[in-house]
């Protein structure tokens, strides 16, 4: 356990960091995180287990709504959570298992309604959200950062915190296709239904790694399936491969799950499909000088005179309305070679951090059509605060937007195409979205 006074300095410490660093103030004007903090304060102003302790320093930073903001556990308690012996999916405000592990008979698509004798989507809503970050319910229950490191089968998302809040122990689940208990546990399940996803028709590999890969159509269309951008060996492993891609008839690039890593390294795959500089979007950093606070203290800063550059300063530093703003450009000369064939992007509520980057990139040249769901909602320079007991909270100090302006933390960049997976294709382990990609692909001249 960690003492009142440890306590105390870790919740202060978020406090006071997001304070003075979060970048998103002058569009949380609905929040008062100084009378969130104190009532939180109250709460953490007696001993606590460690585990309950974290769970209320993620509650109030997710208040915060930032998916680049938020705390995570010391790898102790990680050790500890255990997983769901079930998989679920939210579809159409419905939360449904798609799959299940070996040693329960329970039905795959059937509705969730109950857990221990409580509706699911309020026990949902009431015990488990309120500790993630909530642009909707649909990219919370899918996608969170915040349990990235939990090991084994455990799912990246909301629906990992049940484990958490159950402390490990037998659930009780009413469906609609009967009431079962499920144990959590640490268990290599063997899954009803498949966990890897595959395209209809066949595809030859021609580089696999922890990374990405490389698959082949029979017609030649290029499958670039990229996991993960914090691989530095990436770009250069591409690149090696290129010889082999320069006669194909196009490329799907992949990006759907991957949360993101070193932006470089997606400017460096960009510089590949793209001639010239690149437009990688505009950031803004905000800024803060005390001294013009101090001078409002008396001021009612509402009925300043805001033609007056100074009185301008004013408000803006008292409503963290300044800021330091440029757009960001990359040119690579020593790219070996430059794509021209016609590109799909692959996305969905996954695509986070880097992978949307790119994303960006590419949808502000015109240079694919981007197939999927709306991504993650959120990039950014994250400040690294660390606690009491070995966790780290993560505070967003970067705000970016298209090089227009356009926004899309808290929205996603959105797709030309939808398309989204379907529970029957949970269950037979098909990739609708790969293939109507290849189809969308196929179609352009």
């Amino acid at each position: 356990m960690l003492t009142v006074q440890e306590q105390i300095y870790g919740l202060s410490q978020i406090w006071c960091e997001a304070k003075y660093n979060f970048v998103f103030w002058n569009q949380r004007k609905n929040i008062d995180w100084d009378s969130e903090y104190q009532k939180s304060l109250r709460i953490v102003s007696k001993p606590m287990e460690i585990i309950d302790y974290y769970l209320e320093l993620m509650r109030f930073i997710s208040l915060l709504n930032d998916g680049h903001t938020h705390v995570d556990f010391p790898k102790e308690i990680y050790k500890q959570i255990k997983s769901l012996p079930i998989k679920i999916k939210y579809s159409d405000n419905k939360h449904f298992i798609s799959n299940v592990a070996d040693g329960y008979d329970i039905p795959l698509l059937c509705e969730i309604l109950e857990i221990n004798g409580e509706n699911f989507d309020k026990y949902m809503n009431e015990k488990i959200l309120p500790y993630c970050w909530n642009i909707n319910k649909l990219s919370s229950y899918e996608h969170i950062y915040s349990l990235e490191n939990i090991p084994r089968d455990a799912d990246k998302n909301a629906y990992g915190f049940i484990p958490i809040i159950e402390r490990n122990k037998p659930i009780k689940i009413k469906t609609t296709s009967g009431t079962f208990e499920i144990t959590p546990d640490d268990k290599e399940h063997k899954w009803s239904a498949p966990t890897n996803l595959k395209c209809r028709e066949k595809l030859s590999i021609i580089f696999d790694s922890e990374s990405f890969s490389i698959q082949i159509s029979k017609d030649n269309i290029a499958i670039i399936t990229i996991k993960t951008f914090m691989d530095d060996d990436m770009p250069n492993n591409f690149y090696k491969s290129a010889n082999q891609l320069s006669d194909v008839k196009g490329f799907i690039i992949d990006i759907r799950n991957n949360g993101g890593g070193h932006s470089s390294n997606a400017e460096m795959l960009s510089q590949a499909f793209i001639k010239g500089e690149l437009q990688c979007g505009k950031v803004k950093h905000a800024k803060y000088i005390g001294a013009y606070k101090a001078w409002a203290f008396d001021e009612d800063i509402e009925t300043l005179d805001l033609s007056n550059e100074f009185n301008k300063k004013i408000y803006d530093i008292c409503n963290q309305n300044l800021f330091e703003e440029h757009t960001e450009k990359y040119f690579d000369p020593d790219c070996p070679i430059t794509f021209d064939q016609p590109v799909v992007i692959l996305e969905n509520s996954g695509t986070g951090s880097s992978s949307e980057n790119m994303l960006l990139i590419f949808d502000n040249a015109n240079r694919a059509t981007i197939v999927g769901t709306p991504s993650y909602g959120t990039t950014g320079n994250p400040l690294f605060v660390p606690l009491p007991g070995n966790g780290m909270a993560r505070i967003c100090t970067r705000r970016y937007t298209y090089p227009n302006d356009k926004e899309f933390i808290n929205i996603g960049i959105q797709p030309h195409i939808y398309a989204e997976l379907s529970l029957n294709d949970l269950i037979t382990g098909t990739d609708s979205v790969l293939d109507k990609g290849l189809s969308i692909l196929r179609s352009m001249k």
